[in-house]
């Protein structure tokens, strides 16, 4: 169990070499294969990895119907580290916001903005915010 962690972090960096590299979809069933594998291990911290991976895989793409159908089979675990959940919380509200359900949209976001770290990842919190305005917007609510 203690070298699940490892695991993780290095299919996340072998994700992010192909990413760099442009070669993204080569990697996406290598990443299939090895969420299923954490999946019969019980291995929460690599199937949460593994799930986002996948997503922002999709993602990239813009395989958005793909993405739904992956974030409404797989479940995402429940004791893993929050910055996981809250990339999770990002992607779906991005797959919710491009299938116009802006309400579940707004409601990921909202969430994931709570959840984000205050102090750290400046980046990823104005992402989210500028999702969310949008979102906002779309739903024709005033942004605050």
């Amino acid at each position: 169990r203690s070298l699940d962690y490892f695991g993780a972090r290095a299919y996340a960096a072998l994700s992010l070499a192909h990413e760099k590299q442009g070669t993204l979809d080569s990697i996406r069933a290598d990443l299939m294969r090895a969420h299923r594998t954490s999946c019969l291990r019980h291995d929460e911290v690599g199937k949460a990895t593994l799930l986002n991976l996948l997503l922002r895989n999709y993602l990239h793409y813009n395989l958005y119907e793909q993405a739904n159908k992956l974030h409404l089979r797989a479940g995402f675990p429940g004791a893993v580290s929050n910055n996981q959940f809250v990339r999770y919380l990002y992607y779906t509200g991005r797959i919710h916001a491009v299938r116009l359900n802006y309400s579940d949209a707004h409601q990921c976001l909202l969430q994931a903005t709570r959840k984000a770290p205050s102090h750290s990842a400046l980046g990823f919190r104005c992402t989210v915010h500028r999702l969310m305005v949008v979102v906002q917007l779309l739903m024709g609510d005033l942004p605050d």
